[in-house]
């Protein structure tokens, strides 16, 4: 799994932020899908998402899987705040 989550990421690569929608991209281990977490200040139509699902199915076609379930969702850009955030005490 993790050498097709590789190579269909290198795929979608033209979609990554800053440049594209996806903000995040990896595997689901419960479900066994492909997780494409896309920017939610962008906008998303149905043809983007089936653009980047289409060369991420064509991967799967070179790696014998017939079809790649895989889970959209518009997740905010996770900023950590080193700073602010508490220590925990040992």
């Amino acid at each position: 799994m993790d050498a097709f989550i590789n190579a269909s990421k290198a795929d979608v690569s033209p979609w990554f932020y800053p440049q594209g929608l996806i903000i995040g991209y990896g595997k689901d281990n419960a479900d066994v899908a492909i997780v494409i977490l896309l920017n939610p200040d962008e906008r998303v139509n149905q043809s983007d998402a089936s653009r980047i699902y289409s060369h991420i199915a064509a991967t799967g076609r070179a790696f014998n899987i017939t079809k790649v379930p895989c889970k959209f969702f518009r997740a905010g850009i996770v900023i950590p705040d080193a700073a602010n955030d508490p220590v925990p005490n040992g």
